[in-house]
């Protein structure tokens, strides 16, 4: 109800009061659907925020706006200056009107959807913000609908409330009857509900209740254990509220729906690798197939498509199949060949296994930090309104997040993070804080060419230089990184500290391990110095 009859004539009441003898200082739109109002008294300044189209037209009288420096465009510049001589709204019509001298006018017609602001002279439109609706050029400021009579008419008494409602007057919809009914079952006469609505919707208090999906702005309590009753700056909380809510909202489903969809995507992908290197673990290895053929080569006839042997692993006889165009040295080989191809495929998927296994590491911590966060539908409000420190962690973790979580590659995104960062001659050498910062920086952030360290047979933090260009590491870099990991281990009090190094594809996690716990591959060890340094 903040763009009802009853609400746009408490604004327009305030506006006459604050801004008569003012004057209309400017109108400009840089969005859309979106009209701002400036109006300039000697005390004071209101800018009117003026949304025309979805997903919620308002009025938004403002003390507080910082106008944009650029894109923007004027609007109605010729009435700008222009003393203000009166603002009302139109008796039972959703249009405030803003009185000019020279005979001009300005009118927010607030139709929903179909709201425009008009310029109007002499009773006339002669320009209108929104260009695309021809109609409001027929556009006449004249009063609506109002039949006092139907109040108390006889022939009306038997209708339900809302069809009497609407005979009296179109401004009185559902939550007026609503209300009316409430009062009637109290024992009220229709006639006294009437008048007890309209006082109530008249009056200084609102009342804001947060739906599950939506926020809504009352003119009178109908009894919900939500309301939060305000006195006279509802319109102005509901609509921070509001954009607050949807603020949320939209971040939290931005984020949602595609990390839900990485996650399973990615789980999917590993579970199948790893099924497929079960399959090739778990088949007999063709070498074997292959030693039994060179050790009886004396008795495979050439040409033939199979032959039994003696299998000397399992002791029993074993049919081997061959390919009749090739000797038994041939066949031999062609198994030899295909134990090959199954050993690069395995390594093939075990590097696959590693890279997704560091993008699920990447979207869990997404998701981890998120859980952290209620549903929209569960916000409440409070007597301040909404919880802007919530809604504020809100927009802080989806700009820190929303990149990684919109990009199909998560290596590709520059992430924030939280490690300890040092530089050395041009190079990034990052250093984790804790077993779980550790597991990020190694599987989320770092690529498979970035130098991997780690102080040797102790606990202590992961150490990444990072390497872009995937080139040589200077002994200088490696050194002040090793010296790095040596002081953040448990053996930072020792004179000389072994500290392993090897690049980052060649570290992977253990299987069901801690956060932290890694297998390393072609590691090398360089002694050095506990290296301490304020980061």
């Amino acid at each position: 109800m903040h763009i009802h009859y009853f609400m746009l004539k408490k604004i327009a009441a305030d506006l006459d009061r604050w801004m008569r003898g003012g004057v209309f200082a400017e109108a400009f739109t840089k969005e859309k659907d979106q009209l701002v109002i400036g109006l300039g008294a000697p005390d004071q300044d209101i800018w009117l925020r003026v949304s025309c189209g979805a997903p919620l037209p308002f009025v938004w009288p403002m003390r507080d706006f910082t106008k944009p420096k650029r894109n923007i465009k004027a609007i109605f510049p010729e009435i700008e200056g222009l003393k203000i001589q009166k603002v009302y709204c139109l008796d039972y019509e959703r249009v405030i009107i803003i009185d000019l001298e020279r005979y001009y006018q300005v009118a927010l017609k607030m139709h929903g959807l179909m709201s425009n602001v008009l310029l109007l002279r002499s009773g006339k439109v002669i320009d209108r913000f929104r260009q695309n609706q021809d109609s409001d050029l027929e556009w006449e400021p004249v009063r609506g609908q109002y039949n006092e009579a139907a109040i108390t008419a006889p022939e009306l008494e038997d209708l339900p409330v809302a069809d009497r409602l609407k005979a009296i007057s179109p401004v009185f919809e559902k939550h007026f009857a609503t209300y009316v009914t409430q009062q009637m079952a109290d024992g009220k006469s229709f006639e006294a509900a009437f008048r007890l609505s309209v006082a109530e919707a008249e009056g200084n208090w609102q009342f804001l209740v947060k739906r599950a999906t939506r926020i809504q702005l009352l003119l009178f309590s109908l009894g919900d254990p939500l309301e939060i009753r305000i006195f006279g700056h509802g319109l102005d909380m509901f609509l921070k509220s509001y954009h607050q809510y949807q603020g949320y909202a939209r971040v939290y489903e931005a984020i949602k729906k595609p990390l839900e969809k990485h996650l399973n995507r990615i789980q999917g992908q590993i579970d199948s690798f790893y099924l497929s290197i079960d399959t090739i673990t778990n088949e007999r290895p063709p070498e074997e197939t292959g030693h039994l053929i060179m050790a009886n080569l004396h008795l495979i006839p050439a040409g033939e498509k199979e032959v039994e042997l003696l299998d000397f692993y399992h002791d029993q006889p074993i049919k081997i199949k061959l390919k009749p165009e090739l000797n038994a040295q041939q066949n031999a080989e062609q198994y030899y060949q295909k134990q090959k191809k199954h050993r690069s495929r395995a390594m093939h998927l075990e590097e696959q296994i590693l890279r997704l296994e560091q993008e699920l590491a990447a979207y869990k911590e997404v998701r981890e930090g998120f859980a952290k966060f209620p549903r929209p539908q569960e916000l409440r409000l409070g007597s301040e309104g909404m919880d802007f420190e919530l809604v504020r962690q809100m927009n802080i973790f989806g700009n820190s997040y929303l990149p990684l979580v919109e990009s199909a590659r998560p290596e590709d995104v520059q992430q924030k993070h939280g490690f300890h960062e040092f530089q050395k001659d041009g190079f990034t050498v990052l250093v984790g804080k804790n077993a779980k910062q550790n597991d990020a920086l190694t599987f989320s952030y770092s690529r498979k060419d970035d130098l991997w360290l780690h102080a040797r047979d102790t606990t202590g933090s992961h150490v990444v230089i990072r390497n872009p260009t995937g080139g040589p590491i200077p002994n200088a870099v490696l050194e002040f990184a090793a010296g790095l990991a040596a002081q953040h281990s448990k053996r930072k009090g020792e004179s000389l500290v072994p500290v392993q190094y090897t690049e980052r594809k060649y570290v992977r996690k253990v299987k069901n391990g801690a956060a932290g716990q890694v297998i390393v591959e072609r590691e090398k060890v360089v002694m050095v110095e506990p290296l301490e340094m304020k980061n």
